[in-house]
């Protein structure tokens, strides 16, 4: 009796939790992530951090060469370029579009993403388009969001890497933009990737600065990318996971062994960002509890054969990604070339993320935007920093790969883009028509039937 009493009363208890969970998000996500920044500036306080140590970097990577000034101009031009292809000719018409035309472009505001049946919970997606809602309805003003994060991004992206010259950041920036994936996302709407890019090249600089600089505001702002990055998008926290994992075991590589290891603080960081991610592990479960049938993996999951195939013929890049990983990190244990904590960690990462959608067998050229942005920087900086070592032949054959995966990026970004423009235009145009015909004859009531037609 008193355990059939227990189990009601953790029913009922799992029940509340799952409903405040729920409902109540915002209150439920400001309150952990104020208890997680008062935890961060009081750990990573400056008396727990090491003396700052200022470096002089190399005047190379400082110098701005004519060759560097040329290529920020031609990046700047892509991406004034991107940005006008973002804007011509688009509506409310898109894919799965018709969401903002019931809510934000009407005055009304996007709800906390939570589908329980469906088992998806990305809370902060559309939120800023709530933001948006009140000042503009125009589509342009929504697009112009999406554009300026994309600027926001390629800043940086070009100031992640200070081992590399100014061109050949540029280069991987651009390499980066004409991405299948990232193409997709920053041309739509509705695809959350884009904001993960961004959160997440946030973190991983401010991680990297606290490395160079132990200092609590890059502490603090690298835990605030982490923690909004998470609730973006459900496998994030899969690659944190990983990411931080990664970096704490190959940290065992290095001089010093364990004890130094362990009372680093950028292992305390780490450690800090795991515990983000385990808590929205826990978020997701508790909300998950009851009356979910993952509906939303159910419906769209392939064979894994067929996922293999997709991913295999429309992304070249990832499987070089993850082949060049893999071996770069059998080398790295047996001793034979030596860590980079924050590259080797967030290759981990991106491998793991790719991962989660093998495993749970979903397709989508969106998806993968955030592991394609690691594998061209990943690829990009060692290709930079072991081309003079390398041989004839393994430099010829770096180089027609690189040539064959931008030709197919390249072509298959125009194809998608020129399909999303040629879409819309075909919606407008029969929206136009059914329009016209009802302000020519109000009274009669016209109905429009598609049987070819899933949207």
């Amino acid at each position: 009796m008193t355990l059939a009493l227990l189990q009601h009363q953790l029913h009922l208890l799992a029940g509340k939790l799952q409903f405040v969970g729920q409902h109540s998000f915002w209150k439920v996500w400001l309150v952990i992530t104020g208890v997680f920044l008062v935890c961060a500036i009081w750990l990573f306080r400056p008396s727990t951090l090491p003396p700052v140590r200022w470096t002089r970097s190399s005047s190379r990577n400082i110098r701005v060469t004519r060759a560097g000034t040329v290529a920020l101009f031609l990046l700047t031009l892509l991406l004034m370029g991107y940005g006008a292809m973002i804007l011509v000719g688009e509506d409310f018409a898109a894919y799965d579009n018709a969401q903002f035309t019931e809510f934000s472009a009407r005055g009304v505001d996007f709800p906390p993403q939570i589908w329980i049946e469906g088992g998806r919970f990305y809370p902060l997606a559309l939120q800023q388009f709530n933001v948006v809602g009140h000042f503009t309805r125009n589509i342009a003003g929504y697009h112009a969001l999406q554009i300026a994060q994309l600027f926001l991004l390629t800043l940086v992206l070009l100031a992640l890497d200070e081992q590399t010259s100014l061109t050949w950041r540029c280069i991987l920036a651009a390499m980066v933009l004409v991405q299948p994936s990232v193409a997709a996302n920053f041309s739509g709407l509705i695809f959350q990737e884009c904001d993960v890019m961004l959160w997440l090249a946030g973190m991983v600089l401010s991680i990297k600065l606290f490395g160079q600089t132990p200092s609590t505001w890059f502490a603090v702002t690298a835990a605030l990318s982490a923690q909004i990055a998470l609730y973006y998008k459900e496998p994030v926290f899969i690659l944190l996971l990983v990411f931080v994992t990664a970096r704490i075991l190959l940290r065992l590589r290095l001089p010093g062994g364990l004890p130094k290891a362990w009372l680093n603080a950028e292992t305390r960081l780490d450690l800090f960002i795991a515990a983000e991610a385990l808590v929205f592990a826990a978020y997701y479960a508790i909300v998950m509890t009851s009356g979910t049938t993952l509906r939303y993996i159910h419906d769209r999951r392939s064979s894994f054969s067929t996922v293999f195939h997709d991913y295999l013929r429309m992304d070249w890049l990832v499987w070089i990604f993850v082949v060049f990983t893999f071996v770069r990190l059998y080398r790295v244990w047996r001793g034979r070339t030596a860590p980079a904590l924050l590259w080797d960690g967030l290759a981990c990462g991106g491998v793991a993320y790719f991962g989660v959608f093998l495993g749970i067998r979903l397709v989508g050229v969106y998806l993968l935007a955030p592991v394609d942005m690691i594998a061209v920087l990943y690829l990009g900086r060692f290709l930079y920093l072991e081309w003079a070592e390398m041989k004839t032949v393994v430099r010829a054959a770096a180089a027609v790969t690189a040539a064959l995966v931008l030709c197919q990026n390249v072509d298959r970004s125009a194809f998608q883009v020129l399909e999303r423009k040629w879409f819309i235009q075909q919606k407008r145009l029969i929206a136009a028509e059914i329009w016209e015909r009802h302000q020519r004859d109000p009274e009669h009531v016209v109905k429009v039937y598609f049987p070819f037609s899933s949207l």
